[in-house]
This record gives C-alpha cells, structure tokens and sequence, in this order.
C-alpha cells in the first residue's frame, strides 16, 4: 500500500476501495470529522489502528477510511514516526566555508 505524504495532514487517510484490498474488514466508529482542503466534508466510513512500515521502521498509528479518496495520505505524525522525511536543525558552516571554490553574488 502506498502514501502520499502530507506534511499538513493531521491523520492517515486511505481509501476504502485500498482497504478492502488489504482485507482491513474491523473499522471502528470514526472518531473525527474530517474535511478536506477546501473545507469541504469527507465522507468517513471508519476508523483502524494498524502497523505501518517504512525502510525498517515501524510504527502504530490510527488510519480513517474515506470513501472517494484518491490518494492515500500518509499524516505528519506518521510522517515523523516512520522517519519520512530529514530535517535540517542548524547550518554549522556559511556557504562560502561550506563550499570555497564556489563564488556567490548577491545582487544589489
């Protein structure tokens, strides 16, 4: 099963025609009200916990079933869990240190 990640997402959202591919057959009552990007309602069939891995790491996080998506989104949280995405904290070096044979101009 493959996500799209969403940086912006607040939950995991498959949709149901995935799910019934992988036989997720258990979902709970949904829990949220979700809405889309334009603010329009999401048609939620349910809910599950599952176990996702990615390159190793794994990670338990709560998935929405919504009928109609496109796209599975894989949510921050998830995102963060699984270790996705790298982020840069501090740069230890200017530019010019970092990279001596390269010129930099800065236009006035």
């Amino acid at each position: 099963m493959s996500f799209k990640i969403d940086t912006r997402a607040e939950v995991t959202v498959s949709s149901n025609n995935i799910t019934k591919s992988i036989r997720l057959h258990q979902l709970h009552r949904p829990t949220k009200k979700l809405h889309g990007p334009d603010n329009i309602p999401l048609e939620v069939i349910g809910g599950a916990t599952v176990r996702l891995v990615y390159k190793g790491t794994e990670c338990t996080q709560s998935i929405f079933v919504v009928r109609n998506v496109k796209q599975n989104l894989l949510s921050f949280p998830a995102i963060q869990a699984l270790q996705v995405l790298k982020h840069v904290n501090a740069v230890t070096q200017s530019i010019p240190e970092q990279f001596p044979h390269c010129s930099l101009a800065l236009a006035p």
